[in-house]
């Protein structure tokens, strides 16, 4: 069997580890925070993940009605669209009943401002026609939101300006030079309701446009407070395009640490043009694709833990993408369990991407160096008045299907009595709902038994304890054994 030896520095001071990967969630489109079911998953997220704030674009999508017709003028003869609050705001209302605050997305375009007829999910993506039309409706808009909230609850929220602008054939149907022309004078109308409002961009997809972005809002004074933008392990397609900080082994497609590299190459790439603002991944993943046959495995907890314990301090926020799998971007959601993006299914089910960041979120915030491990297999430790945690990831070398890799994973424990430790595992067995919905028979659409069978099932369980024993490690210091199984992610409590 394979083993594993980490060495943490019990006796050496730690250093301030940002929980980054908690605070801000996806959910796929604006549209849905009218269903109870998310409504539901965005107070879990709350209570269970310390989630702040949620984003979704399409908030100006025909099916929010902001700009429709009166019933009040059915019976006329002529009729003219108006802005109709009521369902944007039954949508912002449903955020804040669950704890949460928005990121609000001021897209897509209504087609009733748009200069062209290119749509993405029945929305316009094209520019306004007249700058200075879509700047006195967003006013409106804002001072609406103004009236009904109150400055000082919208001063917590977090304003973004497009979604991903310079993907042309999906989100933004002009140029690069457009869209900046966009972001300042939409940034600039947003600032204009309170200079306080925090504002991010440009929210490209695999970290596209960042150097040019900045030269330009710096030029034209409208640099945004906050730096977002995307990145998914699968980009490394596209690698030409992206800055990366790393050995030209990662940035191949087959590298589970391209991801990484991306994200040290854009810290790097901000240090030197003087960005001192935050930055946000509000959309990163190890793979963007709609199916992966990997998503709802311990394969991706494996990877969310290797990536944040390797890059969570090089940003502000790390944001999954997504939180469910109420979606409808490439096809509804077809059945319970069909390796589709969310961290929770459509019954809230926990995937192990979920139960990933559950364990990180258990983790303290002053870092303790741990030294052992590779490229694909380590760990995070941290110590906070007397609570010790170490958390460990087994990531393969090679992805493919075969069956798990017993690892033999030993853990060097300070000098002194300690309580018995708590593991928790993300393996084939462990903390895997998806394992526990196949044993069922995979049913696509599980019967209201079946649920509540799987729902009983789905918290986040400890190991028996007598899976960790306490032992002497070959130079005589006291280490707790256990085994974890390759790919997984382990948390050892102490």
């Amino acid at each position: 069997m394979k083993s594993l030896y980490l060495k943490p520095a019990w006796n050496l001071p730690g250093k301030p580890l940002k929980h980054s990967w908690n605070s801000i969630g996806n959910i796929d489109q604006f549209k849905w925070f009218v269903r109870g079911d998310v409504q539901s998953q965005l107070a879990l997220a709350r209570r269970e993940l310390g989630m702040t704030h949620i984003r979704a674009i399409g908030m100006f999508a025909s099916e929010l009605k902001i700009l429709d017709y009166s019933p009040l003028e059915a019976t006329l003869p002529e009729k003219r669209k108006k802005i109709n609050y009521s369902v944007v705001d039954y949508c912002l209302d449903s955020i804040l009943d669950a704890g949460m605050k928005p990121v609000l997305i001021p897209c897509f375009m209504p087609e009733e401002f748009a200069a062209g007829n290119q749509k993405c999910w029945g929305a316009s993506i094209c520019p306004p026609r007249d700058l200075s039309e879509w700047t006195a409706f967003l006013r409106d808009v804002m001072n609406h939101f103004q009236d009904r909230y109150g400055k000082a609850e919208m001063r917590s929220w977090l304003y973004e300006i497009w979604n991903e602008p310079n993907l042309e054939e999906f989100f933004w149907a002009g140029s690069r030079e457009s869209w900046f022309q966009f972001w300042e004078a939409t940034r600039r109308t947003i600032k204009q309701t309170d200079s306080a409002f925090r504002v991010c961009g440009p929210s490209t997809a695999r970290a596209d446009w960042i150097k040019d972005f900045l030269l330009f809002s710096r030029d034209h004074n409208c640099l945004p407070d906050i730096l977002s933008t995307h990145v998914y392990n699968t980009d490394a397609k596209v690698r030409k395009y992206i800055p990366f900080d790393g050995p030209e082994s990662e940035r191949t497609e087959g590298s589970p640490h391209f991801l990484s590299g991306v994200v040290r190459g854009v810290r790097k790439l901000t240090d030197s043009l003087g960005f001192t603002g935050e930055i946000h991944w509000n959309e990163w993943g190890r793979s963007s694709r709609p199916y992966d046959p990997y998503r709802e495995t311990p394969l991706e907890a494996a990877y969310i833990v290797k990536t944040m314990a390797e890059v969570s301090q090089e940003a502000d926020q790390f944001s999954l993408w997504c939180l469910s799998d109420v979606y409808d971007q490439c096809g509804y959601t077809p059945s319970e369990f069909c390796n589709h993006y969310g961290m929770l299914t459509l019954h809230s089910l926990r995937k192990p991407a979920y139960k990933a960041h559950q364990l990180l979120n258990r983790l303290g915030t002053s870092q303790i160096a741990c030294a052992g491990g590779d490229a694909f297999r380590g760990a995070i430790a941290t110590e906070n008045c007397g609570e010790r945690k170490v958390l460990v990831y087994l990531y393969p070398e090679t992805v493919r299907d075969v069956p798990p890799d017993p690892v033999s994973v030993s853990v060097e424990l300070p000098a002194g009595e300690h309580p018995a430790p708590i593991l928790f595992r993300i393996d084939s067995r462990e903390n895997n709902i998806a394992a526990e919905w196949k044993q069922l028979g995979s049913h696509p659409y599980p019967d209201r038994e079946e649920i509540a069978y799987l729902q009983s099932r789905n918290a986040l369980s400890a190991a028996p304890e007598s899976d960790v024993a306490i032992a002497t490690g070959p130079d005589g210091k006291t280490v707790a054994e256990f085994r974890l199984e390759c790919p997984g992610a382990a948390l050892l409590e102490f």
